[in-house]
């Protein structure tokens, strides 16, 4: 705060015309003035240094208040963060193992979609080479069932009598080629011996 400014002494004619006691004695009161107002700028400066002091006081405790919190919180977070981290580490592998399962799961079910191509392909192909013999059972199942249609039970036992009929061929024809082969490696191991001898 800014001391006041005292006024100006005007040396006007009353002042003069007081005499010399009167005249001797102003410098003394506008020095006691000037005092006066010192000491009162002087208390009122004090007074502000002590609000400002407390003022500080009371923010250097907030202060601290709020560092005790801080510290208080980074603990906090600093003790839960690795159960955290361990909780999520967990999941995520749990994550990991179920993925790994449905990955295998994908892969069988389109192993089985191939399969069943397949199958489809090779009954495509039993069906086209035998088509006749289909349509001559075909045939005698119309003409064994009174309604003249074949129904779907009646196709799939033809069906699965072919089928059935043809495996047994392939595997006697296998079985053919099996014994062909042991021939031929017998017959092989001979001829290498016989070229030795």
């Amino acid at each position: 705060m800014m001391c006041e400014v005292m006024p100006t002494i005007s040396e006007d004619t009353a002042l003069s015309q007081r005499g010399s006691q009167s005249s001797s004695s102003d410098p003394d009161s506008h020095f006691e003035q000037l005092m006066v107002n010192m000491l009162d700028e002087r208390d009122r400066l004090l007074d502000t240094l002590r609000e400002t002091q407390e003022s500080l006081g009371l923010t250097q405790q907030h202060l601290e208040d709020v560092i005790y919190d801080r510290d208080s919180l980074q603990r906090q977070l600093s003790s839960a963060l690795p159960q955290e981290f361990a909780a999520l580490t967990k999941e995520l592998n749990a994550c990991r193992e179920q993925l790994l399962e449905k990955e295998e799961e994908i892969s069988e079910l389109k192993a089985e979609r191939n399969n069943t191509r397949l199958l489809l392909e090779h009954l495509e192909c039993l069906v086209s080479r035998h088509e006749r013999s289909l349509r001559m059972t075909v045939v005698k199942r119309q003409a064994q069932s009174p309604s003249g249609v074949s129904s779907e039970v009646e196709v799939l036992k033809a069906l699965k009598s072919l089928f059935e009929h043809h495996k047994a061929l392939d595997e006697k024809v296998r079985e053919r080629l099996r014994v062909s082969l042991e021939r031929v490696t017998a017959l092989e191991e001979e001829l290498t011996a016989a070229n030795q001898d």
